[in-house]
């Protein structure tokens, strides 16, 4: 398991990655978008945190408006 703070400005996306330990990822503020290469998505608002899965190719990004 690994922890990270990162701070997304706005426009801020990542390139197609994968992690090889799975993570926690919590929203402090914003939203954040998720999207795997096989067109899978998810959207996490402010306060709210999910587990990212192993090995699964995706991108995230900053979805404020």
């Amino acid at each position: 398991m690994k922890l990270e703070k990162i701070t997304a400005q706005l426009g801020f996306k990542t390139p197609l990655h994968l992690h090889p330990l799975p993570e926690i990822i919590y929203v402090q503020i914003g939203t954040l978008y998720c999207e795997t290469s096989e067109g899978e998505s998810l959207t996490i608002e402010a306060v709210e945190s999910f587990a990212s899965s192993q090995e699964t190719v995706h991108y995230c990004k900053n979805s404020d408006n």
